[in-house]
Order: C-alpha cells, then sequence, then structure tokens
C-alpha cells in the first residue's frame, strides 16, 4: 500500500466521522522539514474540542516514532498510521510498538479496506499549541511524494495575487497595508518582496521605480 493511499484511507475515515483534516501542515507555518502528514480537528461549537496528529508511514519504524514525538506539544494526542501486518508481526514491530507505548504515542492500524483500528492509545496533552492551519491545506494531499505544502508565505503572495487582479500597478508599501501577510512590518514585506522578484522568485511582477517611490507592476 503506497503512503498516499494509505494517507488517504486514513483521511476519509475520519472525516466520515466529522473530523476536518489539515494536510502536510508545519509547526510554524513556513514549511520546512518537521511537517506532519495529517492534523485532524474536531469542533463544537466553534471551540476546538480535539486536535490530533496522525504520521503516515508504509512501515513502523524509529524514524516515524521521532517524526511522531516531535508533534507532543502542538496536539492534544499523536498518533502513527501503518498498514495491518497480514501475518504476525516480526520483533522488531513489536519493539517498536513497546516504545511507542513508553513515549506515548499512539498507533492506528489501517486495514486494506479503509477500517481504521487503535492498537495502542496516545498520552493527552491538555496544553499543547495548535500550529497555523489554514483553509489551503484542506484540499493537500498528505503524504505527497513531491513535499508539497502550503506555507504562510504562499498565503501572502495568493493574497497579493488576489490585490493585483484587476490592477496593473500598486505603490509597493501601500500594498502591505491592503492586505494580510505574515511579515512583522510592512518595511520588512517590502524589502522581502522586492528581493524575491529581483532574483526571480517570484516571476509574474516587476519592480518599478517612481521618484523615490517604488511600485510593483504586472508583467
Amino acid at each position: 500500500m503506497k503512503e498516499t493511499v494509505l494517507a488517504k484511507k486514513i483521511v476519509t475515515y475520519f472525516e466520515n466521522k466529522n473530523l476536518t483534516c489539515y494536510k502536510e501542515v508545519s509547526k510554524s507555518g513556513t514549511g520546512g522539514a518537521i511537517r506532519c502528514d495529517c492534523y485532524f480537528v474536531k469542533k463544537e461549537k466553534d471551540v476546538i474540542v480535539d486536535a490530533f496528529v496522525i504520521e503516515v508511514k508504509t512501515t513502523l519504524s524509529l524514524k516515524v516514532i521521532e517524526q511522531a514525538f516531535r508533534w507532543k506539544a502542538f496536539a492534544k494526542k499523536v498518533y502513527i498510521g501503518v498498514p495491518k501486518p497480514k501475518r504476525r508481526p516480526v520483533k522488531s514491530r513489536r519493539f517498536a510498538v513497546y516504545v511507542c507505548q513508553k513515549l506515548g504515542v499512539g498507533i492506528f492500524e489501517v486495514s486494506e479496506n479503509g477500517n481504521v483500528e487503535m492498537l495502542t492509545e496516545s498520552e493527552i496533552n491538555p496544553k499543547f499549541k495548535l500550529p497555523p492551519l489554514f483553509e489551503e491545506q484542506k484540499k493537500s494531499k498528505a503524504g505527497n511524494a513531491k513535499s508539497e505544502y502550503f506555507t504562510v508565505y504562499k498565503k501572502t503572495i495568493a493574497n497579493i495575487n488576489d490585490f493585483m487582479k484587476d490592477k496593473t500597478e500598486y505603490k509597493l508599501s501601500d500594498l502591505f497595508k491592503e492586505i494580510d501577510h505574515h511579515y512583522s512590518n510592512i518595511s520588512s514585506a517590502q524589502g522581502c518582496i522586492k528581493k524575491y522578484i529581483k532574483k526571480g522568485v517570484i516571476t509574474n511582477y516587476k519592480i518599478k521605480q517612481k521618484g523615490k517611490q517604488l511600485y510593483i507592476e504586472k508583467i
């Protein structure tokens, strides 16, 4: 079973139980290597009553145990999702299960027909820190091999594109007064976007100077 197929079965199972799944979530919203495959949230009257991570892997290894363990401060519960073994587990897998129990990491086993069963329960962290979650992450694909994920930077760029869709140019400093962005201040935002445009990271705009003022212009 491929990781993307396994992840899809897990997502379908829990979404059918009225939980919302955010995929490829990072702790800070900026991406990077520390991302979880699935972040599930359950709300009652707009209040989060449950939030748990599932790291999806085709084998129960020390690597995935470490990945799940890193999320303990950022979710109420953390789990690993793996395929249900077709034969009696080998000693190494039994030891991996033992390690998970000691670390407070839960395990879900997923059958070919999409049924999800809990093998071990997760410890509960009632004081977890919720990571940044975006609507766009609901549409992402968990466990994708291309490392595609949504970040606050991508959200800022999307907001720029949306604001500029009916404009040819706009004063750069004023742009960041009009949109939501992840930068700490307008000066920082202006400097970073200017740099990314000049380096070709952002390709659909150019920077133009009029007197002492900088403008962003669509190409």
